[in-house]
């Protein structure tokens, strides 16, 4: 006659750490989701400085070259949170301004800052290679494209760009969801979008 087993202490299952994870990220998750992804059924006391695009456009399949004439990887924009300047055939004095000021509020997220990158886009491979010359060593950190998609293909195409000095943000996803026309040239109040972006997001 065989004793009877020893009762064992029951194993805590995976509920208590399905129950603690659901309560630090569903939080996090609605509140990127309201502010970014569906903006109408955000607070009405919430404010942003940037323009929402309503709805969140999805990024389609694009080509671009680099300064070398290289083809760039579709995924381009997947992973990292990007700040793209659509550049005309030359880059005047507001341009420079523009582009410099995403530096210096790429430089102000400090440890955060490489979750971000930023995009100098022109049509034309010769005025792409101008630009780099004309900045030089002064913007390390800038990707340089040339918009060398077919016709209703190109980001001009996507964009729509009206505003020559406008700054297009797009998520991790790939997703263009707001835009900074001229008018919004407050380097601080664009550094508090993104850092806030940045805080609710699990992504990029």
């Amino acid at each position: 006659m065989t004793e009877p087993t020893a009762n064992r202490p029951a194993t805590p299952g995976r509920g208590p750490f399905l129950l603690l994870a659901a309560l630090f990220f569903v939080p996090l998750f609605t509140a990127y989701a309201l502010y970014f992804v569906w903006p109408e059924f955000r607070p009405k006391n919430t404010t942003n400085y940037g323009v929402l695009v309503v709805p969140v456009h999805a990024l389609p399949a694009m080509t671009f070259t680099d300064v070398d004439g290289k083809a760039q990887s579709e995924t381009l924009f997947k992973g990292h949170w990007s700040v793209v300047y659509m550049a005309g055939a030359s880059c005047d004095n507001a341009c420079v301004a523009r582009v410099i000021m995403v530096r210096q509020i790429r430089l102000l997220l400090a440890n955060e800052r490489s979750r971000v990158k930023r995009v100098y886009i022109t049509a034309d491979a010769n005025a792409l290679q101008a630009a780099k010359t004309q900045f030089g060593s002064e913007q390390p950190d800038l990707e340089y494209l040339v918009d060398s998609g077919a016709a209703g293909s190109r980001a001009a195409d996507v964009f729509k760009p009206t505003d020559p000095n406008a700054l297009y943000l797009i998520d991790p996803l790939g997703n263009w969801f707001m835009v900074y026309p001229s008018s919004k040239d407050d380097y601080k109040l664009i550094l508090k979008d993104i850092k806030r972006l940045l805080k609710l997001s699990m992504i990029g």
